[in-house]
This record gives structure tokens, C-alpha cells and sequence, in this order.
């Protein structure tokens, strides 16, 4: 074999391991950049639920002295609420999360304006209950 045609072979392994090399290379960033997607919609999602959360302890507060005073209570606002609701409809496609989070917030809200028939911490567990499995179910399943 003459001296220029193995030349013009080891040119070309030569290249065919970049080329290779690349496309190594920019699979594994793909992989990783979906990755990093993935685990900041998580933490978003994350962070929705716990400000949710502390709005409806708030608001679980308020639906206590409603069911205490047998009256609405006068700084009654469940705007934050259902804002609250609306960030953690917004960042997932999980239904049993969705419609959850929303039934805690109808509950809450009905048991502030319009009070409740029996026991108060019992109706507010009824929806409590299921949004935090869906919550934890959601988070773990991402």
C-alpha cells in the first residue's frame, strides 16, 4: 500500500471519529438539556404546590372562624386561592392533580362564604386528603 493511500485512510478514520464524536456528543447534551426541562417543571410545579398550600391554610383559618363565629369573616378573600389554583392548573396535565386542587379551593371557599353543616375540620379533610395524595402522586410520578 503506497504511502499516500494510507495517509488518505487515516484521514478518514480520523474524521469518521470526530464526526462520531460529535453526534456522541450532541445526543448526550439533548439528554441532558431535556433533563434539566424536566427537573425545572418539577420544581416549578413544586413550588406551586407549596403556595398553594399556605394559601389554604390561610384560608382554612378563616373557614375555622366562619364555622366558629357563625359568621363570614370580615377580611374574607379567597382571590390568592384561587390564583394559587390556577398556577398549579397551569403547570400540570395530571387531571387528578387539576381537579383536586380545585375541589379543595370550591370546598374552602363554600365553607368561608356560605359556612357548613357538621363538623368543620371533617369537610375540610374530605378535599385536603385527596389533593395531597394527587399532589405527592403527581410530584413523585415526574
Amino acid at each position: 500500500m503506497n504511502a499516500a493511500v494510507a495517509g488518505l485512510i487515516g484521514a478518514a478514520i480520523g474524521a469518521a471519529s470526530g464526526v462520531m464524536a460529535q453526534v456522541v456528543i450532541a445526543r448526550n447534551n439533548a439528554r441532558l438539556a431535556r433533563d434539566t426541562r424536566r427537573e425545572d417543571r418539577r420544581t416549578e410545579l413544586r413550588e406551586a404546590i407549596r403556595d398553594f398550600l399556605a394559601e389554604a391554610q390561610l384560608q382554612e383559618k378563616a373557614a375555622i372562624y366562619h364555622y366558629q363565629q357563625h359568621q363570614v369573616p370580615p377580611d374574607a378573600d379567597t382571590h390568592d386561592l384561587w390564583l394559587r389554583q390556577k398556577m398549579v392548573d397551569v403547570l400540570t396535565s395530571n387531571q387528578d392533580l387539576r381537579q383536586t386542587c380545585h375541589a379543595y379551593s370550591e370546598s374552602l371557599d363554600h365553607i368561608i362564604f356560605e359556612g357548613v353543616i357538621g363538623n368543620v375540620w371533617v369537610e375540610m379533610r374530605k378535599t385536603r386528603v385527596p389533593f395531597l395524595d394527587a399532589a405527592r402522586a403527581a410530584l413523585d410520578a415526574s
